[in-house]
């Protein structure tokens, strides 16, 4: 498993990027949380990543 890379600029629409991303990416097996919730968090954490590059 390696880091997830999509490709965009500036004007890419940042919402399609993040399901680019999430489609992408592997979840890691864990017990602590479901699958489904660890995916849901890849775009948070992709969303939040971005806004701070942003601001």
């Amino acid at each position: 498993m390696g880091p997830v890379l999509v490709e965009g600029d500036v004007n890419s629409d940042v919402k399609t990027l993040i399901r680019t991303a999430m489609k992408t990416a592997k979840t890691v097996e864990n017990d602590m949380y479901s699958r489904e919730y660890r995916r849901k968090m890849i775009g948070v954490f992709i969303d939040e990543g971005i806004q701070g590059l942003l601001s």
